[in-house]
């Protein structure tokens, strides 16, 4: 590890510190943010697949005369 004989390079270092720590907060942030993503990507895709298969009957069902 660097060693500083000044007086500033501690606050430098905690500032330093400080910043690292705010950037692993930002990462997890955006990771569970990105997971929460995935999931609603995943529930959408089984709605839309439903949704298509629903369609897809119903289009193929003969319609009856009025």
């Amino acid at each position: 590890m660097l060693q500083c004989k000044h007086a500033s390079c501690g606050a430098i270092v905690e500032e330093l510190s400080d910043i690292l720590v705010g950037l692993e907060q930002r990462i997890n942030a955006y990771k569970s943010r990105f997971q929460d993503l995935e999931k609603k990507r995943r529930r959408l895709d089984d709605e839309i697949a439903t949704i298509k298969k629903y369609l897809e009957l119903a289009e193929k069902r003969p319609s009856s005369s009025l």
